[in-house]
C-alpha cells in the first residue's frame, strides 16, 4: 500500500483510490490478492461469472504474480 500511495501522489482522486484499495485488502497484508480482488469487484446486484473476473484480474496482473503491485496499478491508470 505504501508503494501505491507513493505512485498515486497528489492526484485528484488519490485519497478515494487509496480508501478503495485499503478496503479491498481485507487481510491487511498490504497487497491485493486474487480473492480480495474478486470480493472487491463483486456487486450485490450484478453477478459476474468467475471466469470473467479471473480474465480481468489476469489482464491486470502483468507479471503473473497473483497480486497487483504499484507498477500494474500505474499501468491501469495510464501512468
Amino acid at each position: 500500500m505504501d508503494e501505491l500511495k507513493e505512485g498515486l501522489g497528489k492526484r485528484e482522486n488519490a485519497e478515494t483510490l487509496m480508501r478503495l484499495f485499503m478496503a479491498a485488502d481485507t487481510d491487511k497484508s498490504g497487497q491485493i490478492d486474487y480473492t480480495e480482488f474478486i470480493a472487491a469487484t463483486l456487486d450485490a446486484e450484478i453477478f459476474m461469472r468467475i471466469d470473467h473476473l479471473r480474465t480481468a484480474f489476469d489482464m491486470l496482473d502483468i507479471d503473473k504474480s497473483g497480486k497487483l503491485d504499484i507498477y500494474e496499478i500505474c499501468q491501469l491508470l495510464g501512468e
